[in-house]
């Protein structure tokens, strides 16, 4: 083998490591309301079920009727709170997306969705943003 080969050989195998580090391992699946029930019924600690929801990352937004009636199905309160605490997480993300994406000036490495370099945006750029023009 010349070096050239040997050089190639050896990027080829640093750049599968790389991107193989690169590769996530699959969420775990978000436990559905009957879960959540099933798991309660069976004597599994809220602990072990507030665990579950967060490490599946799912939000509930379910109305106050379906609350009650996880209550009355023997589900326990801090498994309620959590639930109801996976939706207000979701709304205050989404109002402090929807606030950073309106802000003009954006600071390193925050760029609006057009990348303006380094969060640069001077008022000529969008004349119709600020005049309507």
């Amino acid at each position: 083998m010349n070096l050239s080969s040997k050089f190639l050989a050896a990027s080829a195998l640093s750049g599968f490591l790389l991107l193989g580090g690169c590769a996530t391992t699959p969420r775990v699946p978000p436990p559905t309301t009957t879960d959540i029930v099933e798991m309660s019924k069976t004597g599994a600690p809220p602990a072990t079920i507030i665990e579950r929801i967060q490490a599946s990352g799912a939000i509930y937004d379910l109305p106050a009727s379906e609350l009650a009636r996880l209550r009355d199905q023997g589900v326990p309160d801090p498994v309620i709170d959590a639930m109801q605490q996976t939706q207000i997480d979701a709304a205050r993300r989404q109002g402090y997306r929807a606030a950073r994406e309106s802000w003009p000036w954006h600071p390193w490495p925050y760029y609006r969705p057009y990348h303006r370099p380094f969060g640069y945006h001077p008022w000529w750029w969008d004349m119709e943003l600020y005049y309507g023009w």
